[in-house]
């Protein structure tokens, strides 16, 4: 992994050693969340941006396209660590929401030094009907939960409003808090992150706007991971 500190400590500029994926984070953005970490009751919100680096004539958008819903051949085009590819192998894998909760973790294994605990089909919870968490993992000698959605519009991502914003933090953040609590011991956490793809900045500032006027019992004491990721369409 290459670390770059660019624009004058604006962002840091994270690349894999193959460029298959480029991560820009706010400079304070590692901070944020470990001050988060630190105190088990601190929610923070954070915006980043994911994209595809473009080697020049060689690079086309349509390498990066999977052929049909359940395709998940545009995997093999990242240098995914073992955990991602953990969660790729799942017996239930299929369609574009294992490609986003693969990316998820590689994103956060890449940007924070994550490491895979647990994935969806290992966690356990009592009421089994319980809501669920996508996959588990240890950061900074902690476990923690991640979930993972997509914000966006069917039809066009214009369209996408804070109202919507609002009715998607709730419904996943109330999940979140519902799968903390029906966790068995074994696997328990104390924190989730909540990590959210989106195409556009606009949709990446109504959810933040959203998540501002939210009450408390919603943001508990969750991670929120905003991605932007303009480039990847297969993503969603």
């Amino acid at each position: 992994m290459i670390v770059a500190n660019k624009q004058k400590k604006a962002q840091t500029i994270i690349l894999s050693k193959k460029n298959d994926f480029i991560i820009r984070l706010g400079h304070d953005a590692r901070a944020t969340i470990q001050q988060s970490l630190d105190n088990k009751k601190k929610p923070c919100i954070v915006n980043n941006t994911f994209f595809l680096p473009q080697f020049g004539n060689n690079f086309s958008l349509k390498d990066y396209m999977p052929r049909c819903k359940d395709d998940l051949s545009i995997l093999e085009k990242f240098d995914l660590s073992d955990g991602a590819k953990t969660i790729a192998g799942e017996e239930n894998a299929g369609g574009n929401s294992v490609i986003s909760e693969v990316l998820s973790y590689e994103f956060l294994h890449r940007a924070f030094g994550a490491e895979l605990e647990h994935t969806e089909m290992q966690l356990k919870y009592w009421p089994a009907e319980s809501k669920k968490t996508d996959y588990s993992i240890k950061l900074n000698n902690q476990i923690l939960g991640v979930s993972v959605t997509r914000a966006m519009h069917f039809i066009d991502d214009e369209l996408f409003t804070e109202h919507d914003a609002t009715m998607l933090l709730k419904k996943k953040l109330h999940g979140i808090n519902m799968s903390s609590m029906n966790i068995v011991k074994r696997h328990k956490w104390e924190k989730q992150i909540l990590h959210i793809w989106t195409r556009t900045e606009k949709i990446a500032q109504h959810l933040e706007r959203a998540y501002r006027k939210l009450k408390s019992c919603y943001r508990a004491n969750t991670i929120v991971l905003i991605t932007v990721a303009p480039q990847c369409n297969f993503l969603f």
